[in-house]
């Protein structure tokens, strides 16, 4: 009779630490020009392209380390699972704890950008600026998150109400020399500057979006604010028209 052969069963291979690594890298890279153009869609960070980075990977390797403690920081963040039932001031405090111990575990930049996402969820702005600037002087020549941190970091000055401090991150993000976010910096800045009333400065600001960045999402905007009779005291988007064009004196936007 002859002998039944047994398949045996092949075991998936392991990924160690290095191969994780060049696995992210390659993602990433790939996913960097999506997220200039999420941060244009959304108004900015958070970028969902870093989030669906972390979703796909984090999960895959929760049980390993580092990335297994990420996760677990990720879901309490988000309110996933059990931390549903916890209010956002919990939340920060224990998602916090995660990121920290992932950091200290495998410096990554990553980690950082969450901890100062959740001491803004919890309001704490001031500490969520403190831990952008030990991102940024971290980890200075990364071109993914240099300017993701950057960018949240002129949006939480602005919610601080300092104007001057933002104008001068978005100026040093128009000047990195990864130029994927110069033209968000640029109209962020013409935006400002009319807001402080310097109106001269955010019309040279919409002309460099017209002369350097043509294909730029904003250079509309760039156009209405620079064509007719110079800046206006009060930035006009396409966006902006088009509320006004279909309001009516019965409609909310147009009610008196």
């Amino acid at each position: 009779m002859p002998k039944i052969i047994k398949k045996k069963k092949q075991r998936k291979p392991k990924i160690d630490a290095s191969e994780f690594q060049n696995i992210m890298g390659t993602v990433t890279e790939r996913l960097t020009g999506r997220a200039r153009t999420v941060a244009i869609a959304g108004g900015g960070v958070l970028v969902v392209s870093l989030l669906i980075v972390a979703i796909f990977f984090y999960v895959g390797f929760q049980r390993r380390g580092a990335e297994r403690l990420f996760y677990e920081g990720y879901t309490i963040y988000h309110g996933m699972y059990a931390a549903s039932a916890l209010v956002p001031a919990q939340r920060s405090t224990q998602a916090i704890e995660k990121f920290r111990k992932s950091y200290d575990k495998k410096k990554s930049p990553m980690p950082l950008l969450y901890i100062a996402n959740s001491h803004e969820l919890a309001g704490r702005n001031k500490e969520a600026l403190e831990v952008l600037d030990e991102l940024l002087s971290t980890f200075p020549s990364n071109d993914l998150f240099v300017p993701l941190a950057m960018y949240k970091r002129a949006t939480l000055q602005l919610g601080l109400g300092q104007m001057e401090d933002a104008l001068k991150t978005l100026e040093a993000l128009y000047r990195l020399p990864t130029p994927a976010y110069a033209d968000l910096a640029l109209v962020e800045m013409a935006r400002l500057l009319a807001d402080m009333d310097r109106i001269e400065e955010s019309r040279d600001a919409y002309e460099t979006i017209k002369s350097k960045y043509p294909d730029s999402s904003f250079f509309e905007e760039a156009m209405l604010n620079t064509e007719f009779g110079g800046a206006a005291e009060e930035v006009v988007s396409p966006e902006k028209l088009l509320e006004d064009a279909t309001s009516t004196p019965f409609s909310p936007a147009g009610k008196q």
